[in-house]
């Protein structure tokens, strides 16, 4: 004889896996190493507009700034590492973004031509 569960338990055993997956993903992310993240922004025009990623997670933006331009956050633990940046100019020339992890290059995107946007992420 098959016994049938009520709705309300049901219910219940859907929210606690639920609970017990967040749980697990906040526990996993909670426990990762936080690494050093390296922008870079080259290039054969002179300058850029860019656009970066906190460990917070906010926007940092940066303007007419000239190239090769760095800038290195240390204690990322989760979330994405973004770099934008926009070739302000008539100038046909190109424009790369890096994103070094650990001092490693994790990504890299390159655009060429007069107001063009290079752009990449790396996600954690």
């Amino acid at each position: 004889m098959k016994t049938k569960l009520s709705p309300s338990i049901l219910i219940t055993v859907q929210v606690m896996a639920c609970l017990f997956l967040l749980a697990s993903a906040g526990v996993s992310a909670a426990c990762q190493q936080p690494v050093v993240v390296m922008y870079e922004v080259t290039g054969s025009v002179p300058l850029a507009d860019i656009q970066i990623t906190s460990p917070s997670g906010s926007m940092e933006s940066f303007v007419d700034m000239g190239l090769p331009w760095r800038f290195t956050y240390e204690g990322f633990t989760d979330g994405q590492a973004y770099v934008y940046a926009h070739n302000n100019s008539d100038d046909d020339g190109s424009v790369t973004v890096n994103i070094y992890v650990d001092g490693r290059l994790a990504r890299t995107a390159t655009s060429t031509g007069s107001y063009q946007t290079a752009v990449t992420y790396w996600d954690r």
